[in-house]
């Protein structure tokens, strides 16, 4: 007998040990599952931020294309602009002077130059002509110049004029800063010597506002970019272009922002030029990238990887609820074990104490025939309460209720159990109103007042008082039985009516229990329709209540009406 308790502790003990083991292996592979879905979200975010990247490069790309192209346009523009302006006015100055290039014309001929037989396109307005002289520190004006601003712009020419060839076209338009930095245009006809080296510059002034159509008709010549990727009217909308010379801007078609796509390129060269800058707006996208820029998998990775740590958070609360589930059914074992060997020992030593005495003996026997039988009527009730708590766990409750006089059922059920609890030094009392009828499971509610009667005992001192009411309340009947044991803290008391549930002063030492009397309770007291919580007892412990509707008619009248009624239940 030794060796087997010994051995069942050693389990028991062991027991908790080993589910713990189980559940930090199971812990693991979930952080572990946890990690890798993290893993697995970062190199989809960086595989994503590639495609993004690669998206925009691609879309800089078609911004450079229409860049260039715009710059390409201008130029054509540009050069018959300067033809219409200036060009095919100093040749006309030339055919009336003999056409002698060598002539030096001065700006108010070029001015008085009729070119009334031209057929090219009208030309721009021009402020003022000059001309320029290779070698000349300064350009000779049609009207009044500031002189720093005439030998700055001859040091340019000159600067151009230095290298190994002129960087412009023989008739062509330069963007211009004056000495302010304000924009100008500048239009040019070149004239060279016979070594390709420039002898002569005739030119003339032109203000921004009046050069703008220039920009425009480059825009209506070609499109930017290929019709089939963007139609013609789509991309007026679409690409956004800004022609500035320093902070200055000198031709603008939509708006530029952060969000565009822009690249860059120079119209002209030298000191003469401008910075054009194209940009797509982010909407193109979708035509010119097959399924469109990419958008961010961030917002919807973090999600994922939100929903995985909550699931995290709930499996390891579950694994938690589990193992301390674990813990208490290895209590519970332990605890019916142990109560299950108590009356078993007392039946068993109390037989063979029967059968070696005297029969003679009658008291002695008849005390020990008494024993028996209370310890059998113990084991009985703790079998029954067994049985009921396999029903929980099947979830298949079933009571037959029937009309039933609750205070005879009430003081039988005293009387039964009256000598359990003198044997305890426990006093019972009871005070039940007589003529309370009620539809009960009369085997159901014997039960529930023996459990209720067994914790009572169990936890009261010796020569305490246990005591047992039913009074009438309005339309239901109040059960309650007191006692003057140490009480259950408010915090605890709708726990203590859960599966294995005892509370700490018993696991460390209290009275003994299997942790499902009030679990049955409770159960049947719902597959009955009643209620039933604790309160504090006027005795200075715990007041159980079981509230049950009143039967109106007594049982005359509900036998009358039907036969008994099977109600089944579930665990609520």
């Amino acid at each position: 007998m030794a060796t087997s308790r010994q051995r069942s502790t050693l389990l028991r003990d062991r027991w908790p040990t080993l589910a713990s083991a189980e559940m930090a292996v199971i812990a693991f592979v979930l952080i572990a599952i946890v990690a890798v879905a993290g893993g697995l979200g970062y190199q989809a975010h960086v595989a994503n931020r590639a495609n993004v990247e690669t998206a925009r490069r691609a879309l800089t790309q078609y911004s450079s294309v229409a860049a260039w192209q715009f710059v390409r346009a201008a130029r054509r523009e540009m050069q018959s602009a300067a033809d219409a302006t200036i060009g095919t006015r100093v040749q006309h100055a030339m055919r009336a002077t003999s056409g002698d290039m060598r002539r030096l014309m001065s700006p108010a001929e070029l001015r008085n130059a009729t070119m009334s037989d031209c057929n090219c396109q009208r030309p721009l307005e021009v402020e003022q002509f000059f001309r320029w002289d290779a070698g000349a520190p300064e350009i000779v004006a049609e009207r009044e110049w500031p002189e720093d601003d005439r030998r700055r712009l001859a040091a340019r020419f000159a600067a151009d004029a230095a290298g190994p060839q002129w960087p412009h076209a023989s008739c062509d338009l330069l963007i211009d800063t004056d000495a302010k930095g304000t924009p100008r245009v500048l239009a040019v006809f070149t004239v060279h010597d016979g070594a390709r080296a420039v002898r002569t510059l005739y030119g003339a002034v032109i203000r921004v506002q009046n050069a703008t159509s220039v920009f425009t008709r480059a825009l209506e010549r070609d499109a930017l970019l290929p019709t089939v990727l963007l139609p013609r009217t789509a991309q007026d909308s679409a690409i956004a272009i800004d022609v500035a010379v320093g902070l200055q801007g000198v031709f603008t078609r939509g708006a530029l922002n952060t969000a565009d796509f822009v690249a860059t390129d120079s119209l002209g060269g030298g000191p003469f030029g401008a910075l054009v800058r194209v940009g797509l707006a982010p909407a193109t996208a979708n035509r010119l990238l097959i399924g469109g820029l990419p958008r961010s998998r961030l917002p919807l990775i973090g999600l994922f990887l939100a929903l995985t740590l909550a699931l995290l958070a709930v499996a390891l609360r579950q694994m938690r609820r589990t193992s301390e589930l674990t813990r208490l059914r290895s209590d519970f074992v332990s605890s019916v074990s142990h109560e299950l060997r108590t009356p078993l020992s007392l039946i068993r030593v109390y037989t063979e104490t029967l059968i070696d005495e005297d029969p003679t003996e009658r008291a002695q026997r008849t005390h020990f025939l008494g024993v028996i039988l209370k310890e059998s009527s113990r084991l009985n009730r703790l079998v029954e309460n067994l049985l009921r708590f396999a029903d929980l766990e099947r979830r298949a409750v079933s009571v037959t209720v029937v009309p039933t006089d609750l205070g005879e059922l009430l003081a039988a059920a005293v009387a039964d159990f009256r000598p359990l609890a003198e044997s305890n030094a426990i006093h019972v009392e009871d005070d039940l109103e007589t003529g309370i009828v009620a539809s009960v499971d009369p085997a159901a509610l014997r039960q529930m007042i023996f459990n209720l009667l067994t914790n009572a005992v169990k936890f009261s001192p010796g020569g305490a008082r246990v005591a047992v009411a039913l009074h009438r309340s309005a339309d239901q009947a109040r059960i309650t039985i007191d006692d003057e044991g140490p009480g259950i803290p408010t915090a605890h008391r709708r726990r203590v009516f859960e599966r294995y549930v005892r509370l700490a002063s018993v696991e460390k030492g209290g009275a003994a229990g299997s942790g499902i009397g009030l679990a049955i309770v409770r159960e049947l007291a719902h597959a009955q329709r009643m209620s039933v919580w604790i309160d504090d007892s006027p005795l200075g412990g715990v007041r159980v209540v079981l509230s049950v509707p009143i039967l109106e008619g007594g049982i005359a009248a509900e036998s009358a009406s039907g036969a008994a009624t099977a109600v089944a239940g579930s665990p609520g």
